[in-house]
């Protein structure tokens, strides 16, 4: 492989971190006042999901090394406003919204669950 191709990845690795932090934060900003059954402890693996989801997408779809995948989930649950949302999340995630939220085949669609 390339320098050029190591040096793309890397680029794109950087703002994937920078979009899932934004978007953590702006899932538990936006989401609706909930209904139903509140799931504060699928927060935590709600947002595994979406560092996995946007890695792939940093990936073209092709498998994420899960050394990588573990690195930027532990990175993501220990970033300050990750830690703010994730408080947020316990308050305001119902079990619908987690539902759609973990069966979600992209970044994007796991956004969708939090009109």
């Amino acid at each position: 492989m390339s320098t050029h191709w190591h040096t793309e990845v890397e680029k794109r690795n950087v703002i994937a971190t920078s979009a899932i932090l934004a978007g953590i934060v702006g899932l538990v900003a936006f989401a609706s006042i909930p209904r139903g059954e509140k799931v504060p402890t699928e927060c935590e693996p709600l947002l595994d999901r979406y560092v996995e989801l946007r890695m792939r997408s940093a990936y073209d779809q092709t498998p994420v090394p899960p050394a990588k995948l573990e690195e930027k989930q532990d990175r993501a649950r220990h970033d300050p406003k990750a830690a703010e949302a994730l408080g947020d999340c316990a308050k305001r995630l119902t079990r619908e919204k987690a539902e759609c939220a973990m069966k979600a085949p992209s970044a994007d669609e796991l956004e969708r669950c939090f009109p």
